[in-house]
């Protein structure tokens, strides 16, 4: 899952991308301090395309007239 952050053109990715490790001090008798890991934003130009078929890929356009195609380098697919 991809979060986005529109103002500062950054993503927050889940599943273990660009993790820190912050200290976090007990808040009151139920919290518990310590070190966790916590998900840090990407800019998002240093994110990939995933293509459904091939995985990560590089991206081509195709032109139909007046329109352009996002479509997948590797397979020719569109995106």
């Amino acid at each position: 899952m991809i979060r986005v952050i529109i103002a500062t053109d950054k993503v927050i990715v889940d599943g273990g991308i660009n993790m820190a490790k912050r200290h976090q001090r007990a808040t009151s008798a139920t919290t518990q301090g310590g070190i966790i890991d916590k998900e840090m934003p990407i800019h998002v130009s240093n994110v990939a395309i995933v293509c459904s078929k091939c995985g990560p890929t590089r991206i081509g356009m195709k032109f139909e007239g007046e329109k352009k195609r996002r479509t997948c380098r590797k397979c020719g697919g569109d995106l």
